[in-house]
C-alpha cells in the first residue's frame, strides 16, 4: 500500500469509527496517490483504495474538475479548516498538540448550527446514523503498528527481539512499527526511538536512552596479606600479571612471595621487565620468572608478520633448481607451449592440459607413436570427466548416507535372494518399473533403496532421493508462482526418483493432489522407488480423499515390484547387542 493511500485509509477509518458507521459514497479530491489513471476525465482509483473501500463497504468517488458541487465543496471545507484552525491557532509545538487542538475545534464547529443545512451537525449525524452502513466486524486497529509496554530495562519486545527506548518511558506504552530494515517507536504521535531490525533473540540498545554509555564497574584489587601488598607495590605490571595468573596458577600466594624475594637479588627494574615478559608469554610460576631473570637481556618479541632482526651475515645466493644433491643437472619440468595451453583451456580439456607436458616428454623418451600418445591423453581426459560427472550426480542425488547393496545382509533379511538380485541388476530402471518396499521400521527398506540409487549413479544414471515430506514441501512451494509443473519435470529428468518415509505424516487435500500429480506424471516415464511402513490397504490413513488415493495406487502399482519386509528391527538388534542384552530385560 502506498503512503498516500495508507494515510487516507487511516484517516477515513478513524472518521468511520467516530461516526459509528460507513456512508455509501466517499467523495475525495483528485489526489495523485489515490488514482491509478484517468480515462476520459474519469478517475480510476488505486487498487489499494479499492481494496480498502471493499473492506468497509463504500463506493469511492472523485471530484469533477471545475465543478462547484463536488470539487468546490471539498476545497471550501479544506480551506475553512486551514484558515480557522491552522492559521488561526497555529503553529503547534508538537503533533500531539496539533491533534488535541483539531479535536477541540471539531467539537466546537460541529456543535454550532451550520449555515448551509440550518442544523447542528452533531444532531443531524445522530438522526442519520441509522442510514449508515455498519462497520466491519473484523477490522484492524486504528494504528499502523503494535502497542508494547516498556519494561523496567527501558526496552520493548518486538519480533522476539528487544529494542531500547528513552528511560523516561518505563511503564508506558509505545507504538512499534517495522519500516523496511528499521524499527520505529512512537509515543504521543512523535518518534522516540529508531533501531535497525535485528534477528530474533538479539538486542538493540542506544546509549542515549540511558543517559550515556554504560560505566564499567570498578573492581580494584584489595590486598590482604603482606605478600600481596608487597607484590602489588611493584606497580601496574604486577596488577596485570596477577589478574592473568589468577586463571589457573596453583598456590598463587606462595608464588607471589617468591617473586617479591627476587627483587633483592636482581633489582626492581629487572624484575619488572621479567614480569612483563612472563606476562607476554604466559609464564606465571615463580620458577619461570626466575628463569627469565637468569637468561638476562633477550630480544623483544616482534609482532605477527614482522621481520625478525636476526642479524645474520649476508651471503651470495644462487638458484638451486636444476641441481641434484650430487651436483648433476636435471631437466626442467616439462610444460606445454603457451598456444597449446590456451587452446586446451578454451576446449575445457583440463586433464589433458595438466598431463600434456609430462606425457609429451615421456613419449619422446620412450618413443611412443602418435596414436599411443593421443590414446593416453584421451583416456586420461575421459577418466577425469567420468569422475567429475560421478561426483556431480552423487551431489545432485542428495543421499542422506552412503549405503551399498554389497553391505546388505540378505541372509538375515526377509527379502528373497532372487528378488534382491533382480533389484541389484537395475533392469527394472531400464524397464521403467517401480519398486515398492512395505514393512515395519528397521527391516532394510531405506538401505535397499539407497543401495540401488548409489548403484544407479555409479552406472551413469541420474537419481534423486527425497523424503515424502520434502517432496510435498518442494511441490507446495511451486504453488506460489504456479511452477509445480516445472518442478515435477525437473524431478523427472532423473531416471530414478526415490521417495522414502511415505505415510509418516498425514497429507492435507493440497498435499494429496500434489502427490497424485507427481505419481501421474512419472507413470510409465520414470522409475519410482518408494518405501512406507503402511500396507497399501491402509494408505487411507494419510491420504484424505479416497478417489485420489485409488487413482494414485493404480498408477503406482501397475508396473511395480512389491517387496514386503518383516522381522525385527536391525537397529534394535544392534542396540541390544551393544548393551549386552540389558535392553531386552528392561523391556
Amino acid at each position: 500500500m502506498t503512503v498516500a493511500v495508507r494515510r487516507c485509509s487511516c484517516s477515513l477509518a478513524e472518521c468511520f469509527e467516530l461516526a459509528g458507521g460507513v456512508p455509501a459514497v466517499v467523495l475525495a479530491d483528485r489526489m495523485a496517490g489515490l488514482r491509478a489513471q484517468t480515462v476520459a476525465d474519469l478517475v480510476v482509483p488505486h487498487p489499494d483504495d479499492v481494496r480498502f473501500a471493499t473492506r468497509y463497504g463504500f463506493r469511492p468517488d472523485f471530484c469533477q474538475a471545475a465543478d462547484r458541487e463536488s470539487k468546490g465543496m471539498v476545497e471550501n471545507l479544506v480551506g475553512y479548516a486551514q484558515s480557522d484552525l491552522l492559521v488561526g491557532q497555529g503553529p503547534f509545538a508538537t503533533l500531539a498538540a496539533a491533534n488535541a487542538a483539531a479535536s477541540a475545534w471539531c467539537a466546537e464547529v460541529n456543535a454550532r448550527p451550520h449555515a448551509e443545512i440550518c442544523a447542528v451537525p452533531e444532531e443531524r449525524l445522530a438522526r442519520e446514523r441509522a442510514a449508515l452502513r455498519p462497520l466491519p466486524a473484523l477490522r484492524p486497529p486504528l494504528r499502523s503498528g503494535v502497542l508494547r509496554k516498556v519494561d523496567r530495562l527501558s526496552c520493548v519486545r518486538f519480533g522476539s527481539a528487544r529494542y531500547s527506548v528513552p528511560y523516561a518511558l518505563v511503564g508506558r506504552s509505545v507504538e512499534v512499527i517495522a519500516l523496511g530494515e528499521e524499527v520505529v517507536c512512537l509515543h504521543d504521535g512523535g518518534e522516540v526511538a529508531r533501531h535497525p531490525l535485528v534477528a530474533p533473540g538479539e538486542v538493540s540498545l542506544c546509549d542515549e536512552h540511558y543517559g550515556g554509555p554504560a560505566r564499567v564497574p570498578p573492581r580494584a584489587l584489595r590486598p590482604r596479606s603482606a605478600a600481596e601488598r608487597a607484590f602489588l607495590g611493584l606497580g601496574a605490571v604486577a596488577e596485570r600479571y596477577l589478574r592473568a595468573a589468577a586463571a589457573g596458577t596453583p598456590r598463587l600466594t606462595s608464588e607471589l612471595a617468591t617473586i617479591v624475594d627476587l627483587e633483592g637479588a636482581y633489582g626492581r627494574e629487572a624484575l619488572l621487565a621479567a614480569l612483563e615478559r612472563a606476562l607476554t608469554f604466559r609464564r606465571f610460576p615463580a620458577a619461570d620468572v626466575r628463569a627469565i631473570l637468569e637468561a638476562g637481556i633477550l630480544p623483544t618479541p616482534s609482532s605477527p608478520g614482522a621481520a625478525l632482526p636476526l642479524g645474520l651475515p649476508a651471503v651470495e645466493r644462487r638458484p638451486l633448481h636444476g641441481l641434484r644433491p650430487g651436483g648433476a643437472l636435471v631437466s626442467a619440468p616439462a610444460t606445454l607451449a603457451p598456444d597449446l595451453e590456451v587452446g586446451l583451456k578454451r576446449l575445457k580439456l583440463r586433464r589433458m592440459r595438466e598431463l600434456g607436458g609430462e606425457l609429451l616428454q615421456t613419449a619422446k623418451v620412450q618413443r611412443w607413436t602418435p596414436e599411443e600418445l593421443l590414446r593416453t591423453l584421451i583416456e586420461a581426459e575421459i577418466a577425469a570427466r567420468d569422475e567429475a560427472n560421478l561426483r556431480a550426480r552423487l551431489h545432485a542425488a542428495g543421499f542422506p548416507a552412503e549405503k551399498r547393496l554389497d553391505d546388505f545382509q540378505v541372509g538375515s533379511n526377509s527379502i528373497p535372494p532372487a528378488t534382491f538380485a533382480y533389484l541389484a541388476s537395475l533392469e527394472w530402471i531400464a524397464a521403467r518399473e517401480n519398486v515398492c518396499l512395505i514393512g515395519p521400521a528397521g527391516t532394510g527398506k531405506t538401505h535397499v533403496l539407497l543401495g540401488c540409487g548409489l548403484a544407479a549413479v555409479e552406472a551413469g544414471l541420474r537419481v534423486r532421493y527425497l523424503r515424502a515430506d520434502e517432496l510435498i514441501e518442494t511441490l507446495f512451494r511451486g504453488l506460489a508462482d504456479n511452477s509445480v509443473g516445472r518442478v515435477i519435470e525437473g524431478l523427472l529428468r532423473c531416471e530414478l526418483i526415490i521417495v522414502d518415509e511415505i505415510g509418516f505424516a498425514p497429507l492435507d487435500e493440497v498435499g494429496n493432489q500434489l502427490f497424485f500429480r507427481f505419481v501421474a506424471a512419472a507413470y510409465e516415464r520414470r522409475s519410482l522407488g518408494v518405501a512406507s511402513h503402511w500396507p497399501f490397504e491402509e494408505w487411507g490413513r494419510f491420504l484424505p480423499e479416497h478417489t485420489t488415493a485409488t487413482a494414485l495406487l493404480d498408477r503406482l502399482l501397475h508396473h511395480a515390484i512389491v517387496v514386503v519386509t518383516s522381522g525385527e528391527s536391525y537397529r534394535m538388534r544392534e542396540a541390544r547387542q551393544r548393551g549386552g542384552g540389558r535392553s531386552a530385560g528392561a523391556d
